[in-house]
């Protein structure tokens, strides 16, 4: 079974099969969200890293604002069902406060970023 256990305590099981079992034995619903638990390494120095889990094998694609909500930086992201990382560097961002969106064209999720 593929879990990530969390310093809370707290669980996450990655295995789409596992969840939708328990979720038929326990009379739950499964979210519909295809993009879920957006992390963020913060605050950024030269790199940002983010991850993230997908429910299918789907393009995301991100944007990076700064604090006056102009677009800085923008790709996408070829990924997995299940657990994903990226790396961006961003050596010509000024320190200040910069939020990340992504967005697999269903579902979007934000997180606000520090640079130093």
């Amino acid at each position: 079974m593929d879990i990530e256990i969390f310093s809370n305590g707290s669980a996450c099981i990655k295995d789409q099969q596992i969840i939708k079992t328990l979720c038929e034995e326990n009379s739950c619903t499964i979210p519909n969200e295809k993009l879920t638990d957006l992390r963020v390494q913060n605050p950024v120095n030269e790199a940002l890293q983010f991850s993230f889990i997908i429910l299918a094998d789907k393009a995301v694609r991100y944007n990076i604002y700064n604090s006056n909500e102009q677009l800085i930086k923008k790709g996408r992201v070829a990924s997995n069902k299940g657990f994903n990382s990226k790396i961006i560097n961003l050596p010509e961002a000024q320190r200040g406060f910069y939020f990340l969106q992504i967005e697999d064209g269903q579902t979007k999720k934000a997180v606000k970023i520090l640079k130093l």
